[in-house]
Parts: C-alpha cells; structure tokens; sequence
C-alpha cells in the first residue's frame, strides 16, 4: 500500500491479466464453497491454497513495484485488484483458520464478522427477492436484517434458528417501506448476511449450533 500513499487505490480499465485472475478466483471460490458443503475439509484447504497461489502468480506477472514507475494508475489497479483478492481469501480461510482470517480482515481494514442468530423471517410485501430478518448479536435488542434471500428461501420460516455469518459493522441501509399488514413501515437493514452463489442458489456461511449468538470469528 505505500505504493498508494497507504489508501486503497482507484481500479481503473482492466487487462487480460486481470481477467484471467477473476475468472480463476471465482473458480476456486467455488471450490471452496463445495468442499465445506461436501465435508470435505482437506480439498477446501487445496482449493484455498490454490486461491493464494493464483494471488501470487498475478503480482509475479503485474509487478506493481515496476509499473507504478511508468504508469501509476495501472499500478493502482493493480493494487485494487489484489485488494480484492486479499478480502476474498480472509473468508476463504476462516472455517479452517479463523485468527489468522480476523487479522487480515483487521489489518485490511474490513468490517468484522459476527455468528448471528435468525429469531424470525418474514416475505417482505412486493418486495419478491426480499426478506425481512431480526437476529440476535447477543445485544440488548435483536437487530433487522434486510437480504435479497426469497428466491433461494421461499419458506422464510427455515431460517429461524439458524446461525448465521454476517458483517456486522456496515452503515445502516434503506430498502424503503413496506406494508406488513399493520401499516407502512421503514424497511432499514443493520447488517449484512454472508452468503454466496445465484439470488435462486444462495449459500448462507453458517456456524455450528454450540456457538453463541454474537461470537466473533477467531
């Protein structure tokens, strides 16, 4: 980063190089992804290596630290595009290495994640990719959650109970209002479920049962 003053750089235009790499890395999420659903821990932690070792072979390749000399914007890119890379691998890590993923999530200045637990989920009204959560932190009060997870959950009901992975320091977000049969009411999400895959395909990051409601991920 001090090739960018210690701030995260713009992403201007992109090149093959950076294509390849997308390409590559949604690939290997994927992997990833499948090798935890599928038990499979030993092919999950292959699939993470080889993330990390894709990220490798770009730097090889980009040579931030010679570009920034000629063309300082595409090194930026460059930066930004690892940037990414790095926050990916920081969720890729946590099932098997959670302390070392809190602190690349800390030093990349990423929000942090929380174990939550769904207390109930509802449709939201006209609203068809929308549901309306409230979960519990381990707060005073549970707090709502707004997430585009009814094409995956139909049944909203599924959900309660679960505990869940979410980024838990994110700005409030305003999804508008809604008529929930008691009249209008302010639809604001305090949070952010972590899920990946299609809106009709969604993986929800989910916790054992033994962990209690609020636990970082360490």
């Amino acid at each position: 980063m001090k090739l960018a003053d210690g701030k995260v750089p713009a992403r201007g235009a992109t090149t093959e190089l950076e294509d390849a790499l997308f390409t590559d890395v949604k690939n290997i999420l994927g992997m990833v992804r499948q090798a935890w659903l599928d038990l499979e821990p030993h092919r999950a932690m292959e699939a993470t290596f080889a993330l990390a070792s894709a990220g490798n072979l770009y730097v090889d390749r980009a040579a931030p630290w010679a570009t920034v000399k000629q063309d300082p914007a595409r090194a930026h890119t460059q930066l930004n595009v690892l940037l990414e890379l790095l926050s990916a691998l920081s969720i890729a890590i946590w099932p098997a290495m959670p302390n070392k993923s809190d602190e690349m999530r800390a030093k990349l200045g990423l929000p942090s994640l929380r174990v939550r637990l769904v207390k109930t989920a509802e449709k939201v009204p006209k609203k068809d990719k929308l549901l309306r959560l409230t979960v519990d932190l381990g707060e005073e009060s549970p707090r709502t959650i707004v997430a585009g997870l009814a094409l995956t959950f139909k049944e909203p009901e599924v959900l309660v109970g679960r505990r869940v992975v979410v980024v838990a320091n994110l700005a409030p977000r305003d999804f508008g209002s809604a008529d929930f049969g008691k009249g209008k009411e302010k639809l604001v999400s305090h949070g952010m479920l972590l899920a990946s895959g299609p809106s009709e395909d969604l993986r929800l990051a989910s916790i054992a049962d033994h962990a209690p409601a609020g636990a970082r991920l360490k």
